[in-house]
């Protein structure tokens, strides 16, 4: 039954309308099974379509993929309603083998559809910081996974730490839930420079790098407290690359209590071509998040040959193995004493990009296809 040619389902709502974050994990996850299963047909089902990421996909398609779409003059109004309650039902009449909900979701009546299903859970930090999120948006969050992982056939973990809080939180069979790492866009282990893609971002010639929305739980002030530490020790700014946060008044407040407005600069709209040519820029990327769900941000500066300075966490390590260089965050003189130490130490910074070309081998994209691929074929 294995050489047979399988269909195979996925929710691409965030593979055809996210620009970041899940919309990169889905659309890397379905560019390796094109590439390295072309014997099966793929079916996407997106409430809408969006020709840039659509046409990206094709690249990698010989006629094996197949886009669902609302059709109804109803469909196309109730577009959630048509993604949560009626795509079973088609799923059913196209004879589905798998299903892959790639973003913590499945739909309503998948138990039924014919089709086995997986879910894919990235992070239960909802559940773990709460004061962060809203209590409506935790209700939904809550309810929607819980729904997923009670009809799933199986349950995808992005990293170990995800598989601990779904056992934690809501107590799941921990032999139901499988741990297959995610990796980043391939597009960031080119090394050719572009300067046409950054000419307007107003760069500094020298920069330590952070990357995520202005949120609290990133902790952008304790990159600034460490930074104002060795100012004048090293000929470094900060660039800030992100958007959305609760936290961006208390960060500009303090720069400018700091006088440091001429040493950072914000960056809120990259494409993803604009963020590898920064990457390829930084001197050091610092991701001094309190918790994620893993930590891409870390194999982006791996593979741009960067150093990463990061949290001293359990899945922060996940991530960054023996490559990354970790400190206590709550030690403001730690971290500084480390981002100027990689600043400065040039035999150091070499280990750590050789030792993240290494680490980036666990994370290869044929490798995380090959994973979910045994998944699928498990069931059929």
């Amino acid at each position: 039954m294995e050489s047979d040619s399988m269909k195979i389902g996925f929710d691409a709502k965030r593979a055809l309308l996210n620009h970041s974050g899940l919309g990169n994990y889905s659309r890397n996850l379905i560019e390796g099974l094109l590439d390295c299963y072309p014997e099966h047909s793929y079916h996407l089902y997106s409430p809408n379509e969006n020709l840039t990421y659509s046409k990206e996909l094709d690249q990698h398609s010989n006629e094996n993929l197949i886009y669902h779409y609302p059709t109804s003059y109803f469909q196309k109004k109730m577009t959630s309603y048509w993604r949560r309650n009626l795509i079973s039902a088609e799923i059913k009449a196209s004879k589905i083998d798998v299903y892959h909900g790639l973003s913590h979701e499945l739909p309503i009546g998948i138990e039924k559809s014919g089709a086995r299903s997986i879910v894919t859970i990235h992070d239960l930090i909802f559940e773990r910081y709460p004061s962060y999120y809203p209590m409506i948006d935790r209700f939904f969050y809550r309810n929607k996974i819980k729904h997923a992982c009670r009809v799933a056939d199986q349950i995808v973990a992005i990293s170990n730490q995800t598989k601990s809080d779904l056992v934690d939180f809501y107590k799941i069979n921990s032999k139901k839930i499988q741990v297959i790492y995610q990796g980043c866009d391939s597009s960031y282990s080119k090394m050719d420079r572009d300067d046409s893609l950054v000419k307007n971002l107003n760069l500094p010639e020298k920069f330590i790098l952070c990357v995520g929305t202005f949120s609290k739980r990133k902790n952008h002030l304790i990159v600034l407290k460490a930074f104002l530490n060795i100012k004048s020790e090293v000929n470094e700014k900060v660039v800030f690359v992100g958007k959305g946060g609760d936290n961006l008044s208390e960060i500009n407040c303090y720069i400018e209590q700091n006088n440091l407005k001429d040493d950072i600069v914000f960056l809120t709209d990259c494409s993803n071509e604009q963020l590898r040519q920064i990457y390829l820029r930084a001197s050091l990327l610092v991701y001094p998040s309190e918790f994620e769900g893993f930590g891409i941000p870390i194999l982006e500066a791996f593979s741009s040959n960067i150093p990463v300075l990061t949290n001293n966490k359990d899945v922060f390590r996940e991530a960054g193995g023996e490559a990354a260089v970790y400190v206590d965050i709550s030690n403001q003189r730690a971290f500084s004493i480390q981002m100027k130490s990689i600043l400065e130490n040039e035999l150091l910074r070499r280990k750590c990009i050789e030792n993240g070309t290494q680490q980036l081998e666990l994370f290869s994209k044929d490798k995380i296809a090959k994973g979910y691929m045994n998944l699928y074929k498990k069931w059929c």
